[in-house]
């Protein structure tokens, strides 16, 4: 892409590919920015996966196609699945929010991404697809 930033929109272009290191994230991040459409999947995990996530969110609309031959527990990370598990335990967010010493609104946001990588609209479908494919 060129270095001067502009609209790129009108062009109608659509960068492919994986987001596994702080700098993939930073070339989509960019592209989006200036109207370039992506196509990407996610391989970054922790930290770096949910500021993308967090990014992309606030950029655009993020549409996820999750694998379906693939368990929820594969498609989670090690920050998001303790929350749903607290879920299906029957916590209220507020609750299992508390308990994993995370704010109320930290927990909506990985919600949030629970239910794009599980390809659901509601927590009550995030844990119906947790609880059955476990």
């Amino acid at each position: 892409m060129p270095d001067t930033p502009w609209d790129l929109s009108p062009r109608r272009w659509v960068c492919v590919g994986v987001i596994a290191a702080a700098d993939d994230a930073e070339a989509a991040i960019a592209a989006l920015s200036r109207g370039v459409g992506l196509a990407v999947g996610i391989r970054a995990g922790g930290d770096l996966r949910h500021r993308t996530l967090e990014d992309l969110f606030r950029l655009g609309e993020v549409v996820a196609t999750p694998d379906s031959a693939r368990s929820p527990a594969s498609i989670l990370d090690e920050e998001q699945t303790p929350l749903i598990e607290a879920l299906a335990r029957g916590q209220t967010v507020t609750e299992a929010a508390r308990d994993l010493h995370l704010s109320r609104r930290t927990a909506n946001r990985r919600l949030a991404e629970i239910r794009t990588l599980l390809g659901v609209q509601s927590n009550a479908e995030a844990l119906a697809r947790w609880s059955s494919r476990r």
